[in-house]
């Protein structure tokens, strides 16, 4: 996915089945285009997940989730950014998700 990165075969998968594992969710709820919290933020986490602790680009986090709005993305990741700043618990289960998935 980026040039000169090797990721394992199972890559962007592990990623996503942690998050949906996480949240007691499937893999098409975390995907299906629905605004309830049960399935935005787990949405929402994986997006930030991937971009920040993976480097992917925004074009590569929509090639995976088939996605096509760039700002939902943006907004998502930056949303996240701001949850994990000021709100403990939320930055404790984001961190156990991290910590899954053995990366910092």
């Amino acid at each position: 996915i980026i040039p000169g990165i090797e990721f394992p075969a199972e890559f962007p998968e592990s990623v996503i089945k942690t998050v949906c594992k996480s949240f007691g969710i499937s893999r098409d709820d975390i995907f299906k285009p629905s605004r309830k919290a049960e399935y935005c933020i787990p949405r929402q986490i994986l997006y930030h997940i991937l971009k920040l602790k993976f480097n992917l680009t925004y074009s590569q986090i929509l090639e995976i989730s088939n996605k096509s709005n760039h700002s939902t993305l943006v907004h998502s990741v930056k949303l996240v950014q701001n949850r994990i700043a000021y709100d403990k618990a939320f930055r404790n289960e984001y961190n156990l998700i991290v910590n899954k998935l053995n990366i910092n």
